[in-house]
């Protein structure tokens, strides 16, 4: 049998969760469970559907109808994207005899639109850190960000490179603390790294906005501190950036959260960081969350108009998403490790109002999530979460 229709006939009290309370804004849709360890899911590209098209495990994907799609060790790299939609595992090839020697390495990726596995190949200097990859939402670009020569690549899920960017042979970038978010319609990059463009210039944090063609848009050199976090709007109008800077003498560490436009002028700098952030996408407003605080700004007044200081005794906030009719999602957990793998204890899924109603709120006591994230269809009408045993879907009622 299918292996998705086992899925949807499974009897819902067999897990023992319980259904959400009546009155609340959105109803349970469907529950795909799983016998084997379920680490994360690949989701439908279809706007109003958020069911699997394949079942992410601890060394394997397989899709709907349990055939594997893609294996691997411990000694490949992974990679997915925040939506859910694409995943890759970097394989590598034989090392050379000679370290100064390239070593060949293929990208295997997965996308929802049609679960074929495409291939990315490429070299690398093996004494050199291995490449890192980001992939946007919607199967639309991947960044490729390689040590050797310094240079980022953008490739689309066709295998089709679009563009890239090397920087200058001055420049030392400290790869290790390089990172890449792309905007949500896959047109802008945002890369953040430590730089050094002298001999006599001390590696300090830069940040680039880039378009999948290799153009340079804008670059900040924050005046001080570490770049603790960073995030771009859905179409790179707005950028958030989290500085940290301590004091070492004083045993003091501050934040502070620099708001940029599309030009990357600085448009307001505010007196607390973030940890995880969203930006909705007419770019009207942006929800941060630190550990345990949650805090929703207009981007227009500057103003904040919801603030939520904790959200439960040894939990932490892992997941932060705007959803449609100015409502937002969080998703809680309490960090803990199994076999070296980080999961979210007791997850627990609330949706809120720009005015900090609860309109939805399902706790999840005896499980746990690997990614602790919140899937979305494309139309923000259903919400899901991968859980240890299943993954689980509520629609929204009105």
């Amino acid at each position: 049998m299918n292996l998705l229709l086992k899925m949807k006939r499974a009897l819902i009290p067999v897990f023992g969760f319980a259904v959400a309370l009546s009155g609340q804004s959105y109803n349970l849709l469907n529950v795909f469970p799983s016998e084997k360890e379920l680490h994360s899911v690949i989701v439908s590209a279809d706007s109003g559907s958020l069911e699997p098209t394949a079942f992410v495990f601890s060394n394997c994907i397989r899709d709907s109808r349990n055939k594997t799609l893609l294996k691997w060790t411990n000694a490949e790299k992974l990679f997915a994207s925040d939506d859910g939609r694409s995943f890759g595992v970097l394989f590598f090839g034989n090392p050379p005899q000679n370290p100064t020697e390239r070593r060949d390495f293929i990208l295997r990726t997965i996308c929802s639109r049609d679960s074929v596995v495409v291939p990315i190949k490429g070299t690398f200097i093996p004494n050199r850190r291995s490449p890192t990859f980001v992939f946007s939402e919607n199967c639309r670009m991947i960044a490729g960000m390689f040590p050797s020569g310094d240079q980022l690549r953008f490739i689309n899920f066709q295998n089709d490179e679009t563009g890239g960017f090397a920087f200058s042979q001055e420049t030392v970038i400290n790869t290790d603390q390089s990172r890449g978010r792309f905007s949500g319609d896959g047109l802008h990059f945002l890369f953040c790294s430590l730089i050094s463009r002298s001999p006599l210039e001390p590696l300090a944090p830069e940040l680039f906005m880039f378009t999948p063609i290799g153009e340079m848009l804008w670059n900040l050199k924050p005046p001080t501190g570490a770049v603790r976090s960073f995030a771009t709007s859905f179409s790179g109008k707005f950028s958030a950036i989290g500085i940290q800077t301590e004091n070492i003498t004083a045993a003091i560490v501050a934040f502070q959260t620099i708001l940029l436009d599309e030009k990357g002028n600085v448009l307001e700098t505010f007196p607390f960081g973030f940890r995880l952030c969203d930006i909705d996408e007419k770019g009207s407003w942006i929800v941060f969350a630190d550990e345990n605080s949650l805090r929703l700004i207009s981007i227009t007044t500057r103003k904040t108009y919801f603030l939520e200081k904790t959200v439960g005794a040894n939990r932490m906030i892992t997941d932060v998403r705007f959803l449609p009719k100015n409502r937002f999602a969080v998703v809680t957990g309490s960090e803990s490790f199994n076999n070296d793998n980080r999961i979210y204890n007791r997850p627990e899924i609330s949706v809120y109002s720009f005015r900090g109603d609860v309109l939805f709120r399902e706790k999840f006591s005896s499980d746990y999530s690997y990614t602790g994230r919140l899937l979305t269809s494309a139309d923000g009408s259903v919400i899901g979460i991968v859980l240890q045993n299943r993954f689980i879907t509520f629609r929204n009622k009105n």
